[in-house]
């Protein structure tokens, strides 16, 4: 997909998870796309290549501001004070892409206390949290595209026996999602979830323990144009959910490959 170089022209968006994975991929196609960006992650070394990778593709005429903010979600006291931060270095946020999160895999009766608190907490309340923040500043910008992505996943739509945690938060998500366009509809700012399948990211990686079960996976950056499609499409219409999937099983990508 081909997009304006000027599509987000004079728009500020706010991407959580920056540091790598969707968000990072997000991030670099935005700033494509002439967006200002606030880039926001725990990972600091991390957040630095994002936005160096950033530089490298703004359009030229573009006078787009890019800055980074260290923010672990699991701090909400924190959260508002990051918030207030962006808010005054950029004047109002017009998108909020959620993007962060976390995935613990396996038997719920092994996961611990501590990952059942971090993954709801990441995963959910602090989403809510910041969406809470950030949510009246988009609704009182006067600019087009206006919008709050949540990137989930088809786990929040299709429940697995061997991520039954992660399942419940991404449930819960694309529940919130979906609640919420209906309560803000009339403002004009999207609501969106994108739910995708196996994607190449540092959290799917270490999953798979043989190079072979990799190829068919979808790569990070087919999920940011599937943003930047939410971001392009006309005032009058909204892509409230999205799924996303690999095109081929391992077993008909290696059949396609031959």
């Amino acid at each position: 997909m081909e997009f304006s170089s000027k599509l987000l022209d004079n728009h500020v968006a706010l991407i959580t998870g920056a540091s790598s994975g969707i968000g990072k991929a997000t991030a670099i196609a935005l700033a494509q796309v002439g967006s200002s960006l606030a880039l926001v992650s725990r990972n600091t070394e991390k957040l630095k290549e994002t936005l160096e990778a950033c530089k490298k593709v703004i359009p030229k005429e573009s006078k787009a501001k890019i800055l980074t903010f260290q923010l672990d979600m699991e701090d909400q006291e924190e959260m508002k004070k990051v918030v207030e931060e962006i808010d005054k270095e950029f004047n109002g946020v017009d998108i909020l892409i959620n993007s962060a999160g976390k995935g613990y895999m396996g038997d719920f009766m092994k996961n611990t206390l501590s990952e059942i608190n971090e993954t709801i907490t990441v995963n959910l309340q602090s989403t809510l949290i910041l969406t809470h923040l950030i949510l009246p500043k988009i609704v009182e910008s006067k600019k087009e595209k206006r919008a709050v992505i949540f990137i989930s996943s088809i786990a929040g739509r299709r429940a697995f026996p061997t991520s039954s945690l992660y399942d419940s938060s991404k449930y819960a998500l694309c529940g919130f999602a979906e609640a919420l366009f209906g309560n803000i509809q009339d403002t004009g700012v999207k609501i969106c979830s994108v739910n995708p399948g196996l994607v190449r990211t540092p959290m799917v990686i270490p999953n798979f323990q043989e190079d072979k079960q990799l190829p068919y996976l979808m790569e990070a950056s087919d999920i940011a144009n599937t943003v930047l499609f939410v971001l392009a499409s006309p005032q009058r219409a909204c892509p409230t959910e999205i799924t996303i999937l690999p095109q081929f099983k391992k077993e008909n990508f290696e059949k396609k490959k031959d």
